[in-house]
């Protein structure tokens, strides 16, 4: 009988034992944090390889087609960088711009936030302040509607990039 008891005893011990440096190196819970985790500012985006400054978007020197590839180019930007890393599909102009200027999953800003470019309601504007629309044509691949210099969404004044060739694109059917 006795025999028995010993490994049950000894594997109490060790249970105690361990019980004990565990709960003595383990942190106090209610105790504050010294160190608490702060997020780090945006990064600056790469390099884009484009001829057009992000101070096209309001200049009105520059012609709007070209504004419109320029806002183009940061969400294919912005698309390659996070491909790979599971971020959250967009599908409005707001959650385009929040991703755009820094608030994405690699924190990557690629417009600041204080663009004049941007509304007060946070959406990119076009050059006749309208808000853009972004339609998806597949998971990395976008075109960048503006309404034109009439405003109105979907007629022919509207300036789609790229121009479109895609069956889906909105301006096929035009």
């Amino acid at each position: 009988m006795r025999p028995r008891l010993l490994p049950a005893a000894v594997a109490a011990l060790i249970a105690g034992v361990l019980g004990i440096f565990f709960y003595t190196s383990s942190p106090n819970p209610s105790a504050p944090n010294p160190d608490p985790v702060t997020r780090p500012p945006p990064l600056p985006a790469p390099p884009i390889d484009s001829s057009i400054p992000l101070a096209a978007l309001t200049d009105p020197g520059i012609p709007p087609e070209k504004r419109v590839r320029r806002v183009y180019e940061m969400l294919q930007n912005y698309t390659m960088a996070i491909k790979s890393r599971g971020g959250a599909p967009l599908s409005s102009n707001t959650e385009i711009t929040r991703a755009l200027t820094g608030r994405n999953v690699l924190g990557v800003m690629f417009l600041p936030p204080d663009h004049p470019a941007i509304s007060t309601g946070g959406e990119l504007l076009d050059p006749w302040e309208t808000p853009y629309f972004f339609h998806a044509l597949a998971a990395d691949s976008w075109e960048i509607v503006s309404a034109g210099p009439d405003r109105v969404r979907f007629n022919n004044d509207d300036i789609i990039f790229p121009p479109p060739t895609n069956p889906n694109s909105l301006g096929t059917g035009q």
